[in-house]
């Protein structure tokens, strides 16, 4: 017998579980006993639909990621961010690129944080689609769980950190391009090592 069906696999990072598989009856015939199951540890899986247009070796797949119910920790496969200026005092648009490996559900979050000496008053900002912060607004997110209005972002002057929520879920492997503006301060330094997380994107923990 050759069969396949589909379940959703966890976001919990896992190595393949062992598969057992038995025969039983409730006619009281003779059982067949539970024996482990071959996996297989040596094609390497296609995947169709998802990191279009990315780098390659982006979302590239290894031989095991076959085996079933091996499941990778959820990440972000792309985090990219650049700036239009580096002059002082200059009005500078960031521009984000993301890639997740896990869809982000719509009421989850991002927060792109460490943004040392950025300059916002604290509160909603506007995000924009792609890169040039025009005038299209970024329709997935909001600046808080219960906003109406998308295209905007919290932005926390205090902590230098951007939170984006998530109104309508963004499917794994896509790519999110986004920009929006701070002012540079006055002083010079260097670029700041930028984070990025992800939060609340299952009800389950991992």
């Amino acid at each position: 017998w050759v069969f396949s069906f589909v379940v959703g696999n966890p976001v919990t990072p896992q190595y393949s579980p062992p598969v057992q598989v038995l025969a039983d009856s409730t006619l009281g015939s003779v059982p067949i006993d539970a024996v482990l199951v071959a996996k297989d540890l040596t094609i390497v899986p296609t995947l169709s639909g998802v990191c279009v247009n990315a780098a390659a070796g982006t979302c590239a797949l290894v031989a095991g990621d076959a085996a079933p119910l091996r499941v990778y920790a959820p990440t972000f496969l792309v985090a990219d961010v650049g700036q239009s200026t580096p002059y002082p005092r200059k009005l500078n648009t960031l521009s984000v690129t993301l890639l997740a490996n896990v869809a982000l559900q719509a009421g989850s979050s991002i927060t792109l944080s460490n943004l040392g000496g950025a300059q916002a008053a604290s509160g909603a900002i506007d995000v924009r689609d792609g890169f040039a912060f025009g005038t299209s607004p970024s329709q997935p997110f909001s600046a808080s769980n219960n906003a109406a209005a998308t295209g905007q972002g919290a932005w926390d002057l205090q902590a230098r950190s951007l939170t984006l929520f998530v109104t309508t879920t963004v499917p794994a492997g896509t790519f999110m391009n986004f920009s929006f503006q701070v002012t540079n301060p006055q002083c010079g330094q260097e670029s700041p090592p930028v984070c990025v997380r992800a939060s609340d994107i299952a009800p389950t923990a991992c």
